[in-house]
């Protein structure tokens, strides 16, 4: 999933968790994931990339059941 996809499926909610797994606060999250130069973003894009394909996986075992 490339990081374009990964910010394109991103949820309402995301965001603060994504914030608090990397100790930073929502608002600097924000701006982290704006900015591909930044120190954390490659933390925070991965964290949020994990968040996605974890909700996704959980969508489809639910669905096949």
């Amino acid at each position: 999933m490339t990081e374009k996809q990964v910010l394109e499926q991103k949820k309402f909610g995301d965001i603060k968790i994504v914030a608090e797994i990397i100790g930073e606060t929502d608002n600097n999250t924000r701006q982290i994931l704006r900015r591909p130069t930044s120190k954390k973003y490659k933390k925070a894009i991965n964290v949020l990339r994990m968040l996605v394909e974890s909700r996704q996986k959980l969508a489809k075992e639910v669905n096949t059941e």
